[in-house]
C-alpha cells in the first residue's frame, strides 16, 4: 500500500511544483557557465562582472590590450564622443576601462566585440542587453519597473528583486544603496554588481540606456561614463543540454507508477 501512495504523492506534488518553475535555466556550453532565459530566449553570462574576472586571472592591462586590439573601433549612431566628433565611429582606449570592471559604453560594446571574435561560449553573437519596448522603439521612460528590457526582466521577473520607489529599499542588497564594488551572488548568477549595467542606444545618440541594480531604476546617461558595468548576452539558447526539473521527473514518476497500479494491482 505504501508505494501506491508515494506514486500518487508523486503525481500531485509534480502537478503542485510545474508552475512554479523559473524561466533561467543554468548550463555550459562550450565548458563556460552561462543561463538561459526561456522567457526572452537569449543566454546571459552566468558572471555578471565576466570582464572584471578576466581581468583579475590574466591581468588588467593584458585584457584591455587584447580587448582594445580585436574591436579598435567601436560604430554606432553618430555622437560627440566619436573620433572625429558626430562620424559615428568611437577609436576605443585606454580611457574607455577601469580598474574593477567599470568602462564607459564604448567598452562595454568593445567587450562584446571581443567576446565574439574569441567565440565565447561558443557564440559570435554576443550583445549589450536590449532596452527596446514592445512597439520596437527605443522611447522609453526612466523610471521602475520597465520589464520590456532585457535587464529589467531579469531584474524584476527572474529574480524578483524589487524597486527602490522608496529611499532606502530595493536593490540587490534590499536597503537601495550605492554600493559602488559590492557584488552579491544570486542564483544562478555570480559577482552580480550593485551599481548600474550598460544596454543599447537611445535614440538621443549621445546617451545610452542602463539599469541601475541598486534601485531597479531604468535611465540614461552619456556613453563617455567609464563608471558603469557590462554583462553580455547571446540571442537563443546555448546550453549543451537542458536539464530536466524535478518536477518533470516526479510527474513521469507518477505517470509510470499509476500505469503499473493498473495493470499489476494483485501485486499490492
Amino acid at each position: 500500500m505504501w508505494i501506491k501512495i508515494f506514486m500518487v504523492t508523486s503525481l500531485i506534488l509534480s502537478f503542485n511544483i510545474l508552475p512554479a518553475q523559473a524561466a533561467l535555466i543554468a548550463g555550459t556550453s562550450s565548458g563556460i557557465n552561462v543561463v538561459y532565459d526561456v522567457d526572452t530566449n537569449i543566454t546571459w553570462t552566468s558572471d555578471a562582472n565576466l570582464l572584471n574576472t578576466m581581468q583579475t586571472n590574466r591581468g588588467y592591462d593584458f585584457v584591455v590590450n587584447e580587448i582594445i586590439a580585436k574591436s579598435p573601433v567601436v560604430n554606432s549612431l553618430p555622437n560627440q564622443f566619436d573620433s572625429p566628433p558626430l562620424s559615428g565611429s568611437h577609436t576605443v582606449s585606454f580611457g574607455d576601462f577601469a580598474p574593477g570592471g567599470y568602462v564607459s559604453w564604448f567598452g562595454a560594446q568593445a567587450f562584446v566585440n571581443y567576446l565574439n571574435t574569441v567565440n565565447y561560449a561558443g557564440s559570435s553573437q554576443w550583445i549589450l542587453p536590449i532596452t527596446i519596448s514592445s512597439d520596437g522603439t527605443y522611447q522609453f521612460r526612466n523610471d521602475y519597473y520597465q520589464t520590456d528590457s532585457y535587464l529589467g526582466h531579469l531584474y524584476y521577473d527572474e529574480l524578483h528583486l524589487s524597486a527602490g520607489a522608496v529611499f532606502g529599499t530595493g536593490g540587490i542588497f534590499g536597503n537601495g544603496i550605492l554600493s559602488a564594488g559590492q557584488q552579491r551572488d544570486i542564483d544562478p548568477f555570480v559577482n552580480v554588481q550593485a551599481k548600474a549595467y550598460w544596454s543599447t542606444e537611445t535614440t538621443w545618440s549621445d546617451v545610452s540606456w542602463y539599469l541601475n541594480t541598486v534601485d531597479g531604476g531604468q535611465r540614461d546617461t552619456y556613453k563617455n561614463i567609464s563608471e558603469l558595468y557590462v554583462w553580455a548576452v547571446s540571442p537563443g539558447n546555448l546550453l549543451v543540454t537542458v536539464p530536466l526539473p524535478s518536477s518533470i521527473w516526479l510527474f513521469g514518476f507518477g505517470i509510470i507508477g499509476l500505469y503499473r497500479l493498473k495493470h499489476h494491482s494483485n501485486i499490492f
